[in-house]
């Protein structure tokens, strides 16, 4: 009978201990690419203050001066390009590991911009 306890017990261990791996391997497959580029505008241009976002999270960086960026992202995942004046862009990741962009104007037509001054006195 105590054998019989002892082999329930490890059986158990077992078990708990292959559903715990089984669970976490999407974690072990999914691993992190470390992803650099440059971003720049259609005329070649580095653009400065590009946000890159990994989709589905809050976790981002943003250009630098010379338009380069570096973040580690899943080799899966997908990398959004945000600025002011462009439009956004969504480039899966597909295991690589150098993304250059180039980002289109989303151009607003100043003809449809109303400035006011209120409370102006002269």
């Amino acid at each position: 009978m105590f054998i019989h306890k002892i082999s329930s017990r490890s059986v158990r261990f077992v078990l708990m201990a292959i559903a715990t791996l089984t669970i976490s391997m999407s974690d072990i497959w999914a691993q992190n690419v470390n992803v650099t580029g440059k971003v720049t505008d259609k005329a070649g241009e580095p653009l400065v203050g590009v946000y890159v976002l990994i989709q589905g999270t809050t976790t981002g960086t943003s250009t630098d001066v010379d338009g380069k960026y570096n973040i580690s992202a899943p080799s899966n995942g997908t990398l959004v390009f945000t600025s002011m004046g462009f439009a956004d862009l969504v480039e899966p990741v597909n295991n690589r590991s150098i993304i250059n962009i180039t980002m289109q104007d989303n151009a607003v037509l100043l003809g449809d911009v109303v400035v006011t001054a209120m409370g102006i006195k002269k």
